[in-house]
């Protein structure tokens, strides 16, 4: 049940092929040729991130259950929170509050236990909750984290 065909005659018989510019040295007046892939009409008029924004809730209730899988109560899961956006949240970033623009440097958690950014604007320091922030376009690395977050938060 094999798929063999015999080859009797043509350039591939007797482990021989016939191509001349094998058999022939290239000149150095030969100039290279370059082949550019000519991307698919897909690609070439794809712009932006892939994944849409907002996270689906699925995708949300997916990085929720992530985050949490071993830490018990409000206080855990925020921690639990705080170390994935430090993991995977590319900062600084830019982002929105009240319709200001700022700049996030860092993520903390506040006395009650909800996560705060440390943002810079116009050279001063605020201390926001992160559920207030509103991530711009285009979204940092991570963002999707963020999204989460501010889904755990408001049930």
């Amino acid at each position: 049940m094999q798929d063999i065909k015999e080859v009797r005659d043509g350039p591939l018989a007797a482990g021989r092929h016939d191509r001349r510019t094998s058999d022939q040295q290239l000149s150095s007046e030969t100039p290279p040729v370059h082949r550019f892939r000519t991307p698919n009409r897909r690609t070439a008029t794809r712009r932006g991130p892939t994944r849409a924004w907002p996270p689906s809730p699925s995708r949300l209730d997916a990085l929720i259950e992530e985050a949490t899988v071993d830490a018990y109560g409000d206080a855990e899961q925020a921690t639990a929170f705080l170390t994935m956006l430090e993991e995977h949240l590319a900062l600084p970033c830019e982002a929105s509050v009240l319709g200001e623009v700022v700049v996030v440097e860092k993520i903390d958690i506040g006395h009650a236990g909800e996560l705060i950014a440390i943002c810079r604007r116009r050279g001063t320091h605020h201390k926001v909750g992160l559920s207030e922030l509103e991530l711009t376009a285009p979204r940092p690395l991570g963002a999707e984290w963020v999204a989460a977050y501010r889904r755990w938060y408001r049930r």
